[in-house]
This record gives structure tokens, C-alpha cells and sequence, in this order.
């Protein structure tokens, strides 16, 4: 019997769609959040990479973090609660494994 194969990974890529957002609400939910993050000393736990990108008639935030439950914590938690106080309505946690991934811009 052969052993199977467990599926390793080294981080999470997470996607949160935002329909009908514009780039000023994407601004103003980034000011929400650094005022978390100046006031916590930092980003969020195991928050690797984050960026927000047009997409149709809305937005994308694509992160990656170290762990499912890091994704999780910061997206279901916290970042839905600032959404909505900016009065932004994220879609679905999309969330995939990463097998590999390079930095170059950190070195």
C-alpha cells in the first residue's frame, strides 16, 4: 500500500469581493483600518500580503496570510466590523492553499 500524500501548504490566499465599491470607499476602509493597526502596534497576525484592485463595478481585496485561522480572524472579524462602519458590505472569505510564493520586493 502505497502512503498517500498530504497536501502541504505555506500560506492562505483570501479574497474579499466588494460590489458596487468605489475607489473612495476603498480609501475610506483603509483609514478605518490603520487606525486599528497604529493603535494594536502593527499589522494583523500572520498578514503576509494585502492589496485591493478594481474589479467590474467594484473592488478586491486579495491578502495572504500564514494560516486559515489568522484569515479568519482578521477578515470575519475584525475587517467585516470596519466595513461596516465605513458602510461597505464585503462578499464571501474566498480562501485557497499556497504551495510556493516569492517576495523579491523584501529583500
Amino acid at each position: 500500500m502505497e502512503p498517500t500524500v498530504q497536501e502541504v501548504f505555506v500560506a492562505v490566499f483570501c479574497q474579499v469581493r466588494v460590489a458596487r465599491g468605489t475607489q473612495e470607499d476603498s480609501i475610506n476602509l483603509e483609514q478605518r483600518v490603520e487606525q486599528r493597526l497604529e493603535a494594536a502596534g502593527g499589522p494583523p497576525e500572520g498578514l503576509i500580503f494585502l492589496c485591493v484592485h478594481p474589479e467590474d463595478d467594484g473592488f478586491r481585496i486579495a491578502m495572504v496570510f500564514r494560516s486559515i485561522e489568522a484569515a479568519h480572524a482578521e477578515v470575519d472579524g475584525h475587517l467585516r466590523s470596519e466595513a461596516a462602519e465605513v458602510g461597505i458590505e464585503l462578499g464571501e472569505l474566498a480562501v485557497d492553499p499556497v504551495w510556493g510564493m516569492a517576495l523579491p520586493g523584501a529583500y
